[in-house]
């Protein structure tokens, strides 16, 4: 493939996936609800006759559980794991969908911008013929 059709297609693709994504993104923001947490991710509390959710990362008796069983190491990735996981869900899965699409799109164009292009005298075949 010629040089210049590679490049271009390459700047195509970029602004396809570019195109495509923040479309995507914008549909998710739109159609998702915000999702706190996941069901799991609350003990529930009682006191005084009353039930009280508490999300697992504040409470206390759990991290400690935790860090005697996995050291500061598991309640570290713990959290990484909770982080991570709320990055999929609700509008935050927009804003994830967004930022891939912008590197993604990014990282298509500086490709296209990095092949070089072909001197004057340069565009000959394999065959030897040229271009006219």
């Amino acid at each position: 493939m010629h040089p210049e059709q590679l490049r271009q297609r390459l700047y195509l693709a970029s602004l396809l996936i570019l195109v495509v994504g923040l479309c995507a993104a914008a549909t998710l923001y739109v159609t998702m609800e915000d999702s706190e947490a996941a069901e799991d991710a609350y003990r529930i509390v009682f006191y005084d006759g009353k039930s009280y959710p508490i999300p697992v990362d504040s409470d206390r008796l759990y991290l400690g559980h935790l860090e005697r069983f996995g050291g500061k190491a598991a309640v570290l990735f713990a959290q990484f794991n909770r982080w991570f996981m709320g990055l999929w869900r609700g509008e935050a899965l927009a804003v994830t969908v967004l930022w891939i699409t912008i590197i993604a799109s990014a990282v298509a164009f500086v490709l296209a911008r990095s092949i070089p292009e072909p001197a004057p005298g340069e565009d000959q075949h394999r065959d030897g013929s040229q271009d006219r």
